[in-house]
């Protein structure tokens, strides 16, 4: 019913274009002016209401006096310019009936501040919602699979949009000139990020492009002064001229693609100062690519393959992952399972690349898990955490030491940092990176039985390694740093 259910509207829309709102198929019901699409089908679409205030709320059907015989109709659309320029509307309310909001169906409605968009709506036009400045937030359902050129451009306060996973591509300046925007995902479904389409979205600070993802049009990304990281899925096929121009705090590109692709010079104006990011043997081939041989540095990282909560694995073999990078876009406390599920399939972690973290300096407690698999064999790679100086705690729950690298962790983190570990001689006496660090804690053994906290500094950590406020601490085993180093307390 819903395909035979659309062929009848997009008839019926086909006999009244070029025509405009007939005045004679126009009638009101309960206080909003409707269109009469066809009578013979029993459909209609909700016509221009210029006047119309307050919290609005579309029926699914309404009445049509037909020559005296009333007619059911269902609303199966927000016609064109509906409500375009009117300030009284505060909120709307669709119903699951309507599949299409026309062009410039509520454009410059400056206070409407909420959209139920309902479960139906297949189609958003061309500058649908440009210019509402009191919406801050959008949730379109999954059923959205298209959104016209400057669908939700120019909402000045629009902080968060969430789209469902049906849409194909962010269309022309989608959400241009949104300077409050901090969050937006992109669903798996979108194949094309269109011209200008995130321009001027000045508060946005990550942009999580999907895998399967094929162009970045000209500008699509041009001008967002938050954004401190991207990484370039490997199924981009092209990046237009003017990428992330002006984007002033990106400090790393990913770029995972088999091979560089063509890029213009105003791409990446700022890419002295960025770090790029490749797979491992690709180093060369970037260096010598116009363009990419801006970066200050080049470093290379195992190829990823699967991206899970900001971590990305890749599968050296059938049984386990290695951590290939992790995102700066994680936050302060890191935390690397001993397994993940990836494809339905469960691995056991086995280790962490080279480069993993690279200036990811924004950590500030990791935590390596060995739950289940405290036994076995982990690698870590060379400057995995070399340029995270900020990591003040280190928990790792593997007995053997893991195999690891001098220059695993930086300098300041050696000299500040505690580790909390199964068996501090083992980690004390072991090669590389273990010995250098000053402050150990260990794993189930309590350094003090505590019952006042008001003489404790700042600085408490709980055994994974994430720092906590010691005067909201609840009974329990905790990390306090003292004037002597580390020790681990039980709180009562």
């Amino acid at each position: 019913m819903k395909t035979n259910f659309k062929i009848v509207f997009l008839t019926a829309l086909g006999l009244l274009a070029g025509v405009g709102y007939v005045s004679a198929q126009e009638f009101v019901y309960n206080g909003i002016n409707y269109q009469v699409v066809s009578v013979a089908e029993k459909v209609a679409r909700v016509a221009k209401n210029p006047v119309a205030s307050g919290e609005i709320v579309i029926p699914s059907s309404v009445i049509f006096d037909n020559n005296g015989s009333p007619v059911d109709l269902r609303v199966i659309a927000i016609g064109e310019s509906a409500f375009e320029s009117n300030s009284l509307i505060k909120s709307v309310k669709i119903p699951d009936t309507v599949e299409v909001i026309e062009n410039y169906a509520f454009d410059e409605c400056d206070n409407l501040a909420s959209v139920d968009f309902g479960s139906s709506i297949t189609s958003i036009g061309d500058c649908a919602f440009r210019n509402c400045s009191s919406l801050a937030e959008i949730d379109l359902s999954p059923s959205v699979e298209s959104v016209g050129k400057f669908g939700f451009g120019y909402c000045g306060n629009l902080k968060r949009a969430y789209i469902g996973e049906s849409l194909k591509v962010i269309s022309y300046a989608m959400f241009a000139n949104n300077f409050e925007l901090e969050h937006v995902n992109i669903p798996e479904t979108v194949t094309e990020i269109g011209v200008s389409a995130f321009s001027d979205c000045w508060s946005l600070q990550e942009l999580n492009l999907p895998e399967g993802l094929k162009s970045i049009r000209v500008s699509a990304i041009y001008r967002c002064k938050s954004l401190k990281e991207i990484i370039i899925p490997s199924t981009v096929t092209g990046i237009g001229m003017s990428n992330f121009w002006k984007c002033d705090n990106l400090r790393k590109v990913m770029s995972l693609t088999p091979q560089p692709l063509a890029i213009d010079e105003g791409n990446f104006s700022q890419s002295p100062n960025e770090i790029l990011v490749v797979p491992e043997g690709l180093k060369d081939a970037y260096m010598e690519m116009e363009g990419w041989n801006k970066f200050g540095k080049i470093l290379e990282i195992m190829a990823p393959e699967s991206l899970i909560d900001g971590v990305a694995y890749t599968r050296p073999d059938n049984e386990t992952v290695t951590v290939a990078y992790i995102s700066s876009t994680i936050g302060e406390n890191v935390t690397i399972p001993a397994n993940i599920e990836i494809g339905g399939v469960n691995y056991d972690v086995a280790g962490i690349g080279l480069n993993a973290a690279v200036m990811n300096d924004d950590i500030t407690s990791l935590s390596i898990s060995a739950e289940g698999n405290d036994d076995a064999a982990y690698v870590i790679g060379e400057n995995s955490f070399a340029n995270c100086t900020g990591i003040s705690h280190v928990s790792c729950g593997y007995i053997v030491p893991p195999v690891a690298s001098d220059n695993s962790f930086a300098t300041e983190v050696y000299e500040n940092a505690t580790i909390t570990v199964p068996d501090s001689d083992a980690y004390r006496n072991a090669a590389a990176c273990w010995g250098r660090f000053k402050n150990y804690a260990v794993t189930g053994a309590v350094n003090e039985l505590v019952t006042d906290i008001d003489e404790w500094g700042d600085e408490v950590y709980t055994l994974s390694g994430l720092k906590v406020n010691k005067d909201n601490l609840s009974p329990g085993i905790y990390i306090r740093k003292t004037s002597n180093g580390f020790v681990k307390v039980i709180v009562r």
